[in-house]
């Protein structure tokens, strides 16, 4: 394969390290739940410097059943923890919450004020990665107030992040039982249900969240776009393998005939990829096979398969693209496995191994980057949206330099350094895991493999 080869595959199959589907990008629809709302005030007096109750304090109190003393008490704590709000210090408002709460705990409003302060809490510790605190931060949240619905929503979303499909769902289940009419609970679980290749609930979801909230612009394209995959798929059959569930029109003959080869591939491409990467996924994976004018809805006409929460592949001519294929799949299962990881890694990480996954040589990766000397990407670049450049020699700068940087990491650090990095940012965020793994930081251990380059 020489190294023109190596570039036009990367760059058709790129497109799937950042075409997940992105359930942070909200529109009206989703505000109320999506930013956990504002704390309550109304127990908060205009003047909070004053020493005493004011009329209004002895008012709230004496509805809430309250003695003075611990009147006073949970009044101030609130206070307290208003103000921590404002700071940003989420952590030790809660604090503040939990003890006014112990004070008085039919107190409706400081049980709403810690529920969402639980949940901004847990919105920075996901920030960080750390997905699995957020989920203890939600669940406590849930439970002192579900507040119509945000904390299972929230839930939800970070179970998603962590490629936890069937938690999620129930999640979202219970939480349209108890409160159907909420457009941003539709609107999540219709995102859920097309990853599941339920095309029909999506559609009734998204289209009862749109009568719910007419004028939201991005509920409205997204509405559009469920009713006409269900309109382009409605038909298509669903086969499951060991760990996949594969969908296609079983009016294109062709497609029929080649289906039976076709899964074979995919289990084989998923076991050379759970090897290379060391993760086992514990959910199915949704494919799609489809033909070219099925794929180009909502795909770059220049590629071949991308990964949006489900696996998209273009099929032309199974015999004669029969190596191409297998290639695509591995790239697109990559993305799809390094996913289920939890933790957002970087995008020279992702192709890198992407590229490795393919099958491309290390070596050539080198040879194409010594072509491409000097250096001109920082890891910002390296980090960013590939797709959105237009330098065809900047893209190969990046896939080289990428997949050259996987291969040193393994021969400096030993092979299986990737495996203990993947394992090492589950829970964590990418520069914890790093560390945890390598011992020194990123950016020492990336200027090292960059003196390489730099001194040549």
């Amino acid at each position: 394969m020489n190294l023109n080869r190596l570039l036009v595959v990367a760059i058709v199959l790129g497109i799937g390290a950042w075409a997940y589907i992105s359930f942070s990008q909200r529109g009206a629809a989703e505000e109320s739940l999506a930013k956990h709302p504002e704390v309550q005030r109304e127990t908060l007096t205009e003047n909070t410097t004053s020493t005493g109750p004011t009329a209004e304090d002895l008012a709230f109190a004496e509805q809430a059943g309250m003695g003075d003393e611990a009147r006073l008490a949970a009044l101030d704590l609130n206070r307290r923890a208003l103000a921590a709000l404002d700071q940003g210090q989420s952590q030790q408002a809660v604090q503040l919450l939990r003890e006014a709460l112990a004070l008085s705990s039919e107190d409706a409003v400081i049980r709403l004020n810690l529920a969402r302060s639980l949940g901004r809490w847990a919105g920075q510790e996901a920030a960080l990665g750390h997905q699995e605190k957020a989920l203890e931060l939600l669940k406590e949240s849930e439970q002192v107030d579900p507040d119509e619905g945000t904390a299972a929503y929230s839930i939800a979303r970070v179970y998603l992040r962590l490629g936890r499909r069937v938690e999620a769902r129930k999640v979202l289940d219970d939480a349209l039982l108890a409160f159907p009419g909420q457009p941003a609970l539709l609107r999540l679980s219709a995102d859920l249900a097309a990853l599941e290749g339920d095309l029909d609930r999506a559609a009734n979801e998204i289209t009862e969240a749109l009568a719910l909230l007419p004028e939201d612009p991005q509920l409205e394209e997204r509405a559009s776009q469920l009713l006409m995959e269900q309109e382009l798929y409605q038909t298509f059959l669903t086969d499951s393998t060991a760990h996949f569930e594969s969908r296609f029109d079983p009016q294109d003959s062709d497609m029929v005939k080649w289906i039976p080869d076709l899964k074979r591939d995919l289990e084989e491409a998923y076991a050379e990829v759970v090897g290379l990467l060391g993760i086992q996924p514990q959910q199915r994976i949704l494919v799609m096979w489809l033909n070219p004018e099925q794929y180009k809805w909502r795909a770059p006409d220049w590629s071949s398969g991308l990964y949006d929460g489900r696996v998209r592949l273009v099929i032309k001519d199974y015999p004669r693209d029969q190596a191409e294929i297998r290639s695509t799949l591995r790239h697109e299962l990559t993305h799809a496995v390094l996913f289920t990881l939890g933790t957002r890694l970087p995008t020279w990480l992702q192709e890198g191994m992407a590229q490795i996954a393919e099958g491309h040589a290390v070596d050539l990766a080198r040879e194409g980057l010594r072509a491409r000397l000097p250096l001109r990407l920082g890891m910002g670049d390296l980090d960013s949206n590939w797709t959105a450049w237009t330098d065809r020699e900047q893209v190969a700068q990046a896939y080289f330099y990428s997949m050259a940087f996987c291969g040193w990491l393994e021969d400096e650090y030993g092979q299986g350094v990737l495996h203990n990095l993947f394992q090492n940012v589950r829970g964590h965020t990418f520069a914890e895991g790093w560390e945890r793994t390598f011992g020194l930081d990123f950016d020492t251990v990336e200027a090292r493999h960059r003196a390489t380059w730099e001194n040549l």
